[in-house]
């Protein structure tokens, strides 16, 4: 992701502890709750608004999810990336000037070998 930052100029994304386990979090109840989404899927609410409220992070930021299949461990680190950068919204996060730090976090899907959903935010 940072590679993909500095090509367009941008400077790269500091890895923060504390996001990577809000995004770890949040990757993890999408295949415990079984839904692939932004948003609540009982409430409605943006998720990712809240962890963050929770933990302090009133600044804002934005989320990226993607749920993808990999065959090792460099893969695994760049296949989100792809995902993300082949859509506009999420290429648009990816290479915002204002964010500075970052956290990505993955949960294995059950009986899916090599498949996982991952999530990443970002923060001013």
């Amino acid at each position: 992701m940072n590679e993909e930052r500095v090509k367009a100029g941008v400077h790269p994304l500091v890895w923060d502890p504390a996001p990577g386990e809000i995004v770890r979090v949040r990757s993890q109840d999408m295949v415990d709750r079984r839904y692939f989404s932004h948003y609540d899927p009982v409430t409605g609410e943006p998720l990712v608004k809240k962890l963050l409220e929770e933990k302090g992070h009133l600044s804002g930021g934005g989320e990226n999810i993607t749920q993808a299949v990999f065959s090792d461990q460099a893969s695994a680190a760049r296949r989100p990336v792809v995902n993300w950068m082949d859509s506009p919204g999420h290429r648009e996060n990816i290479l915002r000037a204002e964010y500075h730090t970052t956290g990505v976090g993955m949960a294995l899907i059950p009986d899916a070998f090599g498949e996982a959903i991952f999530t990443q935010i970002f923060l001013r």
